[in-house]
């Protein structure tokens, strides 16, 4: 993969990957400038940060004091 050949599709992918992984250094600059130049993208990814910090909020909210008492 060349820094500058990463398609939306690609990028979408390693957007989500790296919620589970470490990318790699050319992954993570690929990712990176394609960011740069894609807004659909980085409205997705957007998009992914705030069902993280959601999902997030979720399992701490599941995980209060409540759950102890059952």
């Amino acid at each position: 993969m060349r820094f500058f050949d990463l398609t939306c599709r690609l990028a979408s992918k390693l957007l989500v990957e790296q919620r589970g992984r470490r990318l790699g250094l050319r992954e993570r600059i690929s990712a990176a400038l394609h960011l740069r130049v894609c807004l659909m993208c980085r409205r997705y990814d957007n998009q992914l940060n705030i069902m993280d910090k959601a999902i997030g909020r979720w399992k701490s909210y599941r995980e209060g004091p409540e759950s102890d008492e059952k």
